[in-house]
């Protein structure tokens, strides 16, 4: 999906017709990939649009209210400034203002439609221990299965603090180790057994199954979703 650049508001040419156009044409891929069960990153960076939208609009009054009139006069005996509010604001302006009326609607419809479905997915997650759970949670494995017919994927995680100009901020990782399928015979108990057995440096390591009947498409929908579930429970 072609992402809207963060400038489109301001950069080129600076006319409602084809700023519509271009916002258009984003939503409608932004809309395309819902259909498709594709979360990220679409909703992302819708989130980010809707509220730079909404950063220039309140930027947009901030400068209504301050500079939309000029300084006629000063009344120096009553300590008073005389102000002509009929100042007209630049065509650019009125143009911008036009674009972010009709933009800041059609975001929130869009922003809506995707969190619906991020909260429909999250409803129908399938969140499971496997065996016992050791108390430390910052390293371990994930396993997901994006539909009730679908292999599992095995991933191992890491949380880690990182120190940046003098703030402490925590990366999750994830990265992938193989595919496995599921039976009757093969459980998530035993693919957990054959971890331990593949990986001797983790023990006891946590291990969490997160899984859906419906089928999702897993990088953009089915990961993302469990790494935040995965970042509360091991950051809290």
């Amino acid at each position: 999906m072609k992402k809207l650049p963060v400038d489109w508001l301001t950069t080129g040419w600076v006319d409602f017709e084809y700023k519509k156009y271009q916002l258009l044409a984003y939503l409608q891929q932004v809309d395309r990939a819902f259909e498709r069960n594709r979360l990220y990153p679409p909703l992302e960076d819708l989130e980010k649009q809707h509220h730079q939208i909404e950063q220039v609009i309140a930027a947009q009054k901030s400068i209504k209210d301050h500079f939309s009139s000029a300084l006629t006069k000063v009344d120096w005996k009553s300590h008073q400034l005389k102000f002509d509010t009929t100042q007209q604001v630049s065509s650019t302006m009125q143009e911008l203002e036009s674009i972010t009326r009709f933009a800041l609607p059609k975001l929130e419809k869009s922003l809506t439609r995707g969190k619906e479905y991020y909260q429909s997915v999250k409803d129908q997650l399938k969140v499971e221990p496997i065996g016992l759970q050791p108390l430390y949670q910052k390293e371990g494995y994930l396993i997901l299965q994006p539909g009730a017919q679908a292999p599992l994927y095995i991933y191992r995680y890491r949380a880690r603090q990182v120190s940046l100009t003098g703030d402490d901020f925590h990366n999750l990782q994830t990265w992938f180790l193989y595919r496995e399928i599921r039976s009757i015979s093969h459980s998530l108990r035993q693919v957990k057994i054959d971890l331990l057995r593949r990986f001797r440096n983790l023990p006891n390591p946590a291990t969490w199954f997160c899984g859906l009947d419906q089928s999702v498409p897993l990088p953009q929908t089915l990961l993302p979703i469990s790494r935040q579930f995965l970042w509360n429970k091991v950051i809290d």
